[in-house]
């Protein structure tokens, strides 16, 4: 079994690997939204279903990335609360 202090260090390393995660999260997310604004302006007063369809498959994807950070940073949360109580 490992010892408090090889858990707290391995607890420790899968926190730095998540904040990784989510600045490159955070770096998807500044360009997705990028990607939509110039879309939205490129389309702007199109009335085609097909491509306001492809632009609000857009905006679902930063909500479903600020839901994956959000996982995210709610688990490092916990297990670093979890590793403080060891």
């Amino acid at each position: 079994m490992a010892s408090v202090e090889e858990v707290r260090n391995g607890v420790a390393q899968a926190k730095s690997k998540a904040d990784e995660a989510l600045g490159s999260l955070g770096q998807a997310r500044l360009a997705l939204d990028e990607a939509q604004g110039l879309l939205s302006q490129a389309i702007q007063g199109s009335g085609h279903d097909e491509i306001l369809q492809a632009r609000n498959m857009l905006v679902d994807a930063g909500q479903n990335l600020d839901l994956l950070k959000s996982s995210i940073s709610n688990s490092i949360e916990a297990a670093d609360g979890w590793a403080g109580r060891l």
